[in-house]
């Protein structure tokens, strides 16, 4: 215990283990008269469970990752710091050494108003991969940063997976702030007054929902009500491959909005009508406005983070739409429906019901899957009803509205799959081998406690 949580020194780890039984040894020794078998047989036996002890320790420890040769022990060691003393320097550094340098695209569009500026957000990196180490906390850095500059934040979902995550928290805020220094940059760029869309197509289990401004078109994608998990790269290649034939400038969401209900197979999608769509609908002058969960006294529990909720609501000629959004990690089954269905009543369609998929809740509780979804802890009632006053508080605020599309190239160093793979290669290897040690140790100490019946 002493070496696995506190020191990496096996000798050491010994001398100091060894303090509390010598000592207590020596005291007893002093009452001792004579020396019998059963005094021979209890102080080999402690040697025996020592040196049993000490071999599967040093075994342990030959245990490495294949790129970086990080030790069992030194995971474990550093997954102890990050998780129970919120210390990830460690473990950062050893996904430091895996990380290499990718090419990171962030899409923002930039919606303002006369009194109002609104940013959705897409970032090229993943949150993840849990708190408090690397980008977990990805979407409240990105909220944070804009909010300073009085820019509502609405962050979203991007593509691909953990490997796309930055491997230390310095670097993300970095990535936060590089974010907040363009869209404050592109207040002198150009600027659209005109909107296409929401555009709704139904391709087997996925909806997909699309708005467009100029060349630029946001494609929502949402499972529900089967369950959600990342988008499969290649789904994601294809869709951009197919936009760039078409003269598109995607920005693909993953609503990441469904937990909890039935294992279906990501469809195929026809990404050609999807662009084909929303460019055929007419271009229209738009006015929008928004309302965030903090101007109200909103209660919520740990399945909400930093970034609160919070409702879009675009307006075309007599139709209003509603994007709502979440800096939570995922959305129980059910949930969604009955957003749409409260809305519905007040003559209000819903675009989407999207989460940032945070990871600042991720290995924090006890729960299947190490987080909360959204609904899963704040009651879904209260939910509905907070988002249709946000909805209500946005509509009241609707004045014309202009669209700058922003992208913002960056090199930043990823993860990579490597290091995950080999961190869950090397967690394989050793849980095999400690079975087995436990096996073979829970059979000496039977042995053991049988021939002490004889003494």
């Amino acid at each position: 215990m002493v070496n696995g949580a506190f020191v990496s020194s096996t000798t050491k780890s010994l001398v100091i283990a060894a303090v509390q039984p010598a000592t207590i040894l020596l005291l007893a020794s002093t009452f001792i008269i004579k020396l019998n078998l059963a005094l021979v047989f209890a102080a080999i036996s402690g040697l025996v469970v020592l040196g049993i002890t000490l071999g599967f320790l040093l075994k342990f420890k030959t245990f490495k990752t294949r790129g970086a040769g990080i030790n069992t022990l030194q995971t474990f060691q550093s997954f102890l710091k990050s998780w129970v003393s919120q210390k990830p320097a460690e473990l950062e550094t050893y996904f430091t050494l895996y990380s290499h340098d990718e090419p990171v695209a962030t899409r923002i569009v930039l919606t303002t108003t006369t009194t109002d500026r609104i940013a959705m957000v897409l970032p090229g990196v993943h949150p993840g991969p849990f708190f408090p180490v690397g980008s977990y906390n990805l979407s409240e850095l990105i909220y944070g940063e804009l909010r300073k500059n009085n820019v509502t934040p609405i962050v979203l979902h991007g593509v691909g997976g953990h490997e796309r995550n930055l491997p230390t928290n310095a670097l993300t805020r970095q990535y936060a702030a590089a974010i907040a220094s363009a869209v404050a940059q592109s207040e002198t760029g150009q600027q659209l007054q005109k909107m296409r869309g929401p555009n709704r197509s139904k391709q087997g289990s996925t909806t997909v929902t699309t708005i467009g401004f100029g060349n630029q078109v946001v494609a929502f994608l949402s499972n529900a009500p089967f369950n959600t998990d990342d988008l499969d790269p290649s789904a994601v290649d294809r869709a951009i491959s197919v936009a760039k034939e078409s003269g598109v400038e995607l920005m693909l969401v993953d609503a990441h909005n469904s937990i909890g209900g039935e294992n279906l197979e990501q469809p195929e999608l026809d990404w050609l009508k999807v662009f084909s769509d929303i460019r055929g609908d007419p271009e229209e002058e738009f006015d929008v406005g928004a309302a965030h969960s903090s101007e109200l006294q909103f209660e919520h529990g740990s399945d909400i983070s930093d970034g609160g909720i919070t409702a879009l609501v675009f307006r075309k000629q007599a139709s209003t739409y509603a994007l709502i959004t979440s800096d939570s990690n995922n959305v129980v089954v059910g949930l969604r429906q009955m957003v749409i269905d409260e809305l519905k009543k007040e003559n209000v369609e819903l675009i989407e019901l999207c989460t940032s998929d945070t990871h600042n809740s991720a290995a924090r509780y006890l729960t299947s899957r190490g987080y909360r979804a959204l609904g899963e802890d704040t009651d879904r009632a209260q939910l509905v009803a907070t988002i249709t006053k946000l909805e209500k508080l946005a509509e009241g605020r609707l004045a014309r509205g202009k669209v700058a599309a922003i992208t913002t190239q960056l090199t930043l160093p990823l993860i990579g799959d490597q290091s995950l793979n080999d961190f869950a290669a090397l967690t394989k290897e050793t849980l095999s081998f400690t079975k087995a040690y436990a096996a073979g140790a829970l059979t000496s100490a039977l042995i053991i406690c049988l021939v002490t019946l004889f003494f």
